[in-house]
């Protein structure tokens, strides 16, 4: 047989915890360690996951998993609120990094350990509008990713609902 196999791996079960009511439909793939294997990210109104690849496929040995309080300058009593996420090196360093939408954006940078909230960065971006669109690309300033984030219902100016894209910058810095 070629093509797709189904299987059933859970990797996103735990004794301790519930089991996530709603995961978003835009999974995110990429090799955060830079070991050759695809690592998988995923999130809720509330959690984000990154469950690591491997020689013999996704493991939950080293699965990570953040809520709005793990990351930084976030406020503590809010919740993700419908994270979007997308991947990109947004600082050029070969690592691929995650951006991940919620009271603002957050950018966690990839290593050679994988994703860590110790470099992470917090840009205080309006997020009033559900689950924004992230697009990753090279919009012209440098070799770094970029992030566009696009918004619905953001007032611009006398335009009610007219809605507004914010261009991040890649950078080494």
């Amino acid at each position: 047989m070629t093509g797709l196999v189904p299987t059933s791996v859970p990797l996103l079960r735990a004794a301790a915890e519930p089991a996530p009511e709603r995961w978003q439909p835009g999974a995110r793939h990429a090799d955060f360690d830079r070991d050759g294997f695809a690592d998988l990210v995923v999130s809720n109104e509330d959690t984000v996951r990154v469950i690591y690849g491997s020689a013999s496929g996704l493991r939950s040995e080293r699965n990570q998993r953040w809520t709005l309080a793990d990351l930084p300058s976030a406020p503590a009593d809010e919740e993700l609120g419908g994270a979007s996420t997308a991947v990109g090196d947004f600082d050029g360093d070969r690592y691929t990094d995650l951006a991940v939408t919620a009271v603002g954006l957050h950018i966690l940078y990839g290593s050679s350990t994988g994703l860590s909230v110790s470099r992470a960065r917090y840009l205080p971006l309006l997020m009033d509008s559900g689950f924004p669109a992230l697009a990753v690309g090279n919009f012209g300033n440098g070799p770094e990713a970029d992030l566009a984030v696009g918004q619905s219902y953001v007032d611009v100016g006398k335009a009610s609902d007219a809605g507004a894209v914010d261009v991040v910058y890649g950078s080494p810095s």
